[in-house]
């Protein structure tokens, strides 16, 4: 009986179809990769409080949310224009030596604020306010107190202003006058309604932007909210594509060991891209704060955003790397064969020299000594 060997050309389609698989696996492995992570770490509030919560005691985001604070108060109070009507006469001229003091007192009862037990409860609540509101912007879902126009998303804290200025009156109450008494406010009122009651407490008129912070401007939110749909609806889909492309392509391929360090190469790649991806999002983020004293907080946030990716796509690196090691090394390459005959060698020897040490002069004596006697 003959056997009909395969012809060359049925050879080389398998060939090139698992070549192509393997660059099917690739793109797929990031894409899926990037999904997983989208959705477990960015959009999913139990991991997002456990990663964001804690950078409310960071030195870095205090100070850099203590000067914004200090600095939307100092407009509200205008402590300048209040000393001279309050003082009398030529005794205006003091007014701005004086309003210094006053900026100083405000600035240390802030940071005071935002070093004490108060500050953790509005972060934490803060925190989880704005990641709802930020997944509902990616999602094209707008909450309260987020407003898209012009191309800018806009993140309103009047509220956390509200109780830093209460904290503030509660040590000197005749700072913004004797008489006011100023509303009570929760991240669930609506923004512009707590910006009119604040407005009508103090008698003052408050521009739109008081107590906001541009948080996107420009074509980053349509481009943020292409990726999270995109990624909602085909995250399953590029995973079942990663392993299904990494199986056809071993079942198809006529050298399945190469096509699996290919595959092993592939998911390198992916590894060393993915964290070069992040990376980059993490600069450019970083690059979108003007305010250079604010961009070591944003890079802090970022960073405990980021990090797991990073720190996933260097463990599976090491982890394929060291597969593709075993694979290599068990591989019929001539080298490796010679490598496995030495392993096995010096194995053996090993074990030979193990097995001959023992107990010494036992061996060959048994039963000479008191055996022999005089015969009678």
């Amino acid at each position: 009986m003959t056997t009909t060997r395969p012809s060359h050309g049925y050879q080389r389609v398998r060939r090139v179809v698992a070549a192509v698989l393997v660059v099917v696996f690739g793109f797929s492995f990031v894409g899926a990769a990037t999904g997983i992570w989208l959705g477990r770490t960015t959009l999913n509030d139990e991991v997002w409080a456990d990663r964001v919560t804690p950078l409310g005691r960071d030195p870095a985001v205090q100070h850099a949310l203590a000067t914004w604070t200090t600095d939307q108060l100092l407009d509200l109070l205008d402590s300048e224009g209040l000393l001279r009507d309050a003082l009398p006469g030529r005794a205006a001229i003091l007014a701005v030596p004086l309003s210094g003091a006053i900026d100083d007192f405000v600035a240390d009862r802030v940071d005071r604020f935002f070093a004490g037990e108060r500050f953790e409860e509005l972060w934490t609540l803060a925190a989880t306010q704005a990641h709802t509101q930020a997944v509902a912007i990616l999602r094209d879902d707008m909450p309260l107190g987020v407003t898209v126009d012009d191309d800018r998303v806009v993140l309103d804290l009047v509220p956390i202003l509200d109780a830093v200025l209460t904290d503030i009156l509660g040590a000197v109450p005749g700072l913004v006058g004797s008489d006011v008494e100023l509303p009570e406010v929760s991240v669930n009122d609506l923004p512009d309604d707590v910006r009119a009651r604040l407005a009508d407490a103090l008698d003052i008129e408050l521009d739109d932007d008081f107590g906001t912070i541009t948080l996107y401007e420009g074509d980053d939110v349509a481009v943020a909210q292409r990726a999270v749909a995109f990624f909602d609806r085909f995250v399953v889909a590029l995973t079942l594509v990663t392993v299904a492309a990494a199986g056809a392509a071993l079942a198809i391929s006529p050298r399945r060991r190469r096509t699996l360090l290919q595959l092993l190469g592939a998911a390198v790649l992916g590894a060393v891209a993915l964290r070069l991806v992040a990376f980059t999002l993490q600069d450019h983020i970083v690059a979108m704060v003007q305010v250079a004293e604010n961009q070591a907080a944003a890079a802090v946030i970022v960073s405990s955003l980021v990090g797991p990716l990073t720190d996933a796509a260097a463990v599976a690196f090491w982890l394929i790397a060291a597969v593709g090691a075993v694979v290599v090394v068990s591989g019929p390459y001539p080298w490796a064969v010679r490598l496995r005959g030495r392993a096995v060698a010096a194995a053996r020897r090993a074990e030979q020299t193990t097995g001959t040490t023992g107990p010494t002069g036992t061996t060959g004596t048994t039963g000479t000594t008191g055996t022999t006697g005089t015969k009678r």
